[in-house]
């Protein structure tokens, strides 16, 4: 189990409704050590100076970093690829690195972002076979209708590869249809100077 997981939760009160990005960008900066500020507070700074305008999760991190005042290197984050995805998955308890996810879906401009602490595996399955990817740990911004904004709540959010369309899918629902992941930014701890993405 994730000992010191974030899940910093949007307002809901329509001045963050676009900034599930800024959330997840915060769980990640300040569970793998980059950010040593109380997380609220990032977020709520990120919220003022952002003001509900929606972003990449690349993007959003770059922005939280520069807001930090923090230079590291960089470059463009790419499409999931199968063998990239696992290996940065792999790391996420080997190395207590994080996971940042853009979900979509079919049609929609739009999408949300989540954080992924931990990811479950089917053992049945070789290791290099992106199937054997099951479910991922994760926290969700947009549930603090369920808790409130500073309770913490994990789920499990399961998965499966869709061959034909060469995609994972999950069995989150958004917008009324089961969502995919449409790109992912493997954040490691601060003491790693290498920042890799997938």
């Amino acid at each position: 189990m994730v000992e010191n997981w974030i899940d910093v939760n949007k307002i809901q009160d329509g001045t963050d409704s676009a900034l599930c990005w800024a959330a997840t960008c915060t769980n990640a900066l300040t569970y793998t050590g980059w950010s040593n500020r109380d997380p609220f507070e990032l977020y709520d700074d990120i919220r003022r100076e952002k003001n509900n305008e929606g972003n990449g999760l690349f993007r959003g991190l770059v922005f939280c970093f520069h807001l930090l005042k923090i230079k590291i290197c960089y470059s463009e984050y790419t499409r999931i690829l199968p063998t990239s995805f696992l290996n940065a998955c792999g790391n996420l308890e080997e190395k207590n690195a994080c996971l940042l996810f853009s979900i979509a879906t079919d049609g929609e401009s739009t999408g949300h972002a989540l954080t992924a602490y931990r990811s479950v595996f089917d053992k049945t399955r070789r290791q290099d076979d992106i199937r054997s990817l099951k479910q991922f740990l994760c926290v969700d911004s947009d549930d603090s209708d369920i808790v409130d904004r500073f309770t913490k709540r994990t789920f499990l959010l399961n998965m499966t590869y869709n061959i034909e369309k060469k995609r994972m899918e999950t069995d989150y629902i958004l917008n009324g249809d089961r969502a995919y992941i449409r790109y992912a930014v493997l954040l490691l701890p601060e003491q790693n100077p290498l920042w890799p993405h997938i």
